[in-house]
């Protein structure tokens, strides 16, 4: 054994991590593992542990919950934050289930082990936390050897594609470069509006998102719902050309000059983006998405189905969009005020036909949120990816996880280390779906 500035080393294939502030408690567990092939380090607190995971490859870590100045659960939070691939075991006393619950959350432990231990279980259990830290080591060693495979696979498969039509591939790069570009163009301009009004750029967002799911209910062609998605996305730049105490305004209280400002930023939306061939299109529905049914819209007055189709559908998403910030109280307003509002003017400044088809929309989200039932698992029968539905508590009343956590293998590991101990009840409800 050689000594080094109060660590301990013993050469081996696999190095463990032991923290305590009690040097009794330490000398206990080194004696424990004395005659296992492990390279040993100890530290006497958490920021001493810090410090050798550091400079040290550590394969696990073991530590006690109750020292002074950091936690055990504090200590492996930020191990598991810095070192995520090293495991993680918690000693402490079976009363401390705040701190249990704790590690098992932030810390992400392997398990936790109740004081005072028994030594050939504490044996077991570290031959297991190093047996899946080889066993997680290997698959990713095995996922880089495919990674790399499959990167080798292609760069072949590039090779046979430029050998066999050299002209094909210039010309398929070329329009790659091209559509790259289109994209980053789109982003810049959403960019913009973010950064010159947050909500306004997330407005924007929405509108686009309802407008596609509209579009999509319709069945229009791929084209058509990317140039409505891109219109949605950018309906509203024009508004950054508008000085913010006007745009800050309610309507009411605009003057004639003001009102008219407003109601020019459809034509600057669509001049500062037809200069881009491919936007052309987008443009003219940028345009005419404020124009009304029955002709009393802006800027062109047109009516009926002489309004671009995806401007019609822009503005039943955008009337929507508006309306759900509308507040009574210090409530938002009600969709079914909302779907009141929008049947009230069907015809008149919405197509009516759209109308109809917006309320399909909402009716389907409406049906596959019921359609999402709950069911009660033991803890063996869960698997990575469910939904919790109802909170998890342990008998003692505390959280062990909240709704809607996605279920990691961390935390089903957790549960199952809760429910071996009889701290939690063998029921979990999780979302069927």
């Amino acid at each position: 054994m050689e000594e080094n500035k109060g660590i301990k080393i013993l050469m081996a294939a696999h190095s463990i991590l032991l923290v305590d502030d009690e040097a009794g408690i330490l000398k206990s567990l080194q004696r424990l593992f004395a005659e296992e092939e492990y390279q040993i380090y100890t530290a006497d607190g958490g920021e001493r542990g810090l410090e050798i995971l550091k400079g040290h490859s550590v394969d696990l870590v073991i530590s006690d919950q109750k020292m002074p100045n950091m936690s055990g659960s504090e200590f492996l939070e930020k191990v598991f934050r810095q070192y995520p691939d090293t495991m993680r075991i918690l000693l402490t006393g079976y009363s401390d289930m705040e701190a249990i619950i704790s590690a098992i959350n932030k810390g992400k432990i392997y398990q936790y082990i109740a004081k005072p231990w028994n030594n050939e279980n504490l044996k077991i259990t570290v031959k297991k936390a190093l047996d899946q830290y080889e066993l997680i080591r290997e698959n990713k060693r095995l996922l880089q050897i495919t990674q790399r495979q499959n990167e080798e696979l292609k760069e072949n498969n590039e090779l046979l594609e430029e050998r066999v039509s050299q002209r094909t591939q210039e010309l398929d790069k070329l329009y790659k470069e091209l559509k790259k570009n289109f994209v980053e163009f789109i982003r810049v301009f959403i960019y913009l509006m973010g950064g010159f009004d947050k909500q306004l750029g997330e407005r924007c967002k929405r509108v686009a998102f309802m407008a596609k799911l509209i579009g999509q209910k319709l069945s229009l062609p791929e084209k058509e719902l990317e140039q409505l998605e891109i219109a949605g996305l950018l309906h509203d730049i024009g508004w950054i050309t508008i000085p913010k105490e006007i745009r800050s305004k309610s309507r009411p209280f605009l003057n004639a000059r003001e009102q008219e400002m407003i109601k020019q930023h459809p034509l600057i939306g669509q001049a500062t983006i037809s200069t881009v061939q491919n936007l052309s299109e987008v443009g003219i529905i940028i345009r005419s998405h404020h124009e009304n049914f029955d002709g009393g819209g802006y800027p062109d007055g047109l009516q009926g189905e002489k309004i671009p189709k995806l401007a019609r559908i822009l503005r039943v998403a955008d009337e929507y969009d508006n309306l759900k910030k509308i507040k009574v109280g210090d409530k938002p307003i009600s969709n079914e005020r909302c779907f009141e509002y929008l049947k009230k003017y069907r015809g008149t400044l919405l197509d009516p036909n759209i109308v109809d088809y917006f309320f399909l929309v909402i009716r389907d989200n409406i049906a596959a949120k019921n359609k999402q039932k709950e069911i009660c698992l033991s803890v063996d029968k869960l698997k990575p990816g469910m939904k919790i539905s109802r909170m998890v508590k342990t008998i003692n009343d505390a959280v062990a996880l909240q709704p809607n956590t996605i279920l990691q293998e961390e935390e089903i590991a957790g549960l199952a280390s809760l429910k071996s101990t009889k701290v939690i009840e063998d029921r979990v409800y999780v979302y069927s779906t």
